[in-house]
């Protein structure tokens, strides 16, 4: 808030949706940034922590050596024509959807009525409870698998396939 007081509230905005939309995913997929800071540091690649406990150490290890392969073979395909090349046709469409899916995520989780908790009264419960479901158009709610209309039943039941949430919502409504 110091920041938003010295360069204004509508610099402040700007600033924020940009590294919202750029570098807040990743930075919280690495590193826990803006997740539940009584978790300590936590990513989503190195387990185990109390995000991720050792139950997922497998499924972790799998997906970061797909990872891995998937950059090398981004390299491989740089080295065999540009990087231009991959950043149109890969990264550039990756970060239209990283942008995309974090701007959602972020209206989920923000609305001035929500309250936030600070590490003595928070709960998982609270944290749950304590997210948005927002109204799209029906199209896009089914290209999307309903993730903004279903989003705190998400919270609530995290194993629950996508096509069983509108169902599920109706009940936790």
């Amino acid at each position: 808030m110091r920041m938003r007081d010295i360069i204004g509230v509508e610099s402040f905005s700007i600033l924020l949706i940009i590294t919202l939309l750029s570098i807040a995913w990743p930075m919280y997929l690495l590193f826990g940034v803006s997740g539940n800071p009584s978790n300590g540091f936590t990513s989503h690649f190195l387990v185990p922590n109390k995000l991720l406990g050792k139950d997922k150490l497998v499924k972790v290890g799998i997906s970061n050596m797909g990872m891995s392969v998937i950059i090398y073979c981004l390299y491989l395909w740089a080295q065999a024509t540009s990087f231009y090349e991959v950043l149109a046709v890969y990264i550039g469409p990756y970060l239209i959807v990283n942008a995309y899916l974090t701007g959602i995520t972020y209206l989920q989780h923000t609305e001035d009525e929500v309250p936030h908790y600070d590490e003595t009264a928070w709960t998982w419960l609270k944290g749950a409870l304590c997210s948005i479901d927002r109204n799209y158009h029906p199209a896009m709610d089914y290209l999307h698998h309903h993730i903004g209309t279903t989003h705190v039943t998400h919270h609530l039941f995290a194993e629950l396939p996508h096509y069983n949430a509108p169902l599920a919502n109706i009940y936790v409504k």
